[in-house]
């Protein structure tokens, strides 16, 4: 066991002393390499953008985030929940080198869906967010006959 601890404590060099009492518990070696948390929180790469499908009666918001792990999404609008039902789509899909493409998916647009819209992409190691404002005016949704 001494050995053992000779060993350990050459492999902390000149770290502080504060380790030398832990390391006579085993458990701090686990303990210490697992706080080294492998992966990145998340970092938007691209803010949000608006797209227009099916005439305008679909709007998808879309970002790139990287992280590591993949983190969950949260939408919002004017700090309203959104959730994943009913209209509105949301996920997150995996791009090379931990980076996902976010979306938000509206069916059946019409001018009440106007305001700022929040993305919030949270993991273990972090969180971020970004924002984007819609404006719809009501000529926009009109039909001709």
């Amino acid at each position: 066991m001494m050995t053992m601890m000779k060993r350990q404590l050459v492999r902390l060099g000149n770290r502080s002393s504060r380790f030398i009492h832990s390391l006579i518990d085993e458990k701090f070696l686990l303990e210490f390499s697992s706080s080294t948390a492998d992966g990145s929180a998340p970092v938007f790469i691209q803010k949000p953008v608006i797209k227009q499908e099916n005439d305008g009666k679909r709007l998808i918001f879309e970002c790139k985030i990287s992280a590591e792990p993949k983190p969950d999404l949260f939408w919002s609008r004017d700090d309203v929940s959104i959730q994943n039902s009913g209209r509105y789509l949301i996920y997150c899909d995996a791009l090379p080198n931990n980076a996902y493409v976010a979306c938000l998916e509206i069916d059946d647009v019409n001018t009440s869906d106007g305001g700022k819209y929040k993305v919030l992409a949270k993991n273990t190691l972090g969180e971020s967010n970004a924002q984007i404002t819609l404006n719809l005016e009501s000529k926009l949704f009109t039909m001709d006959n």
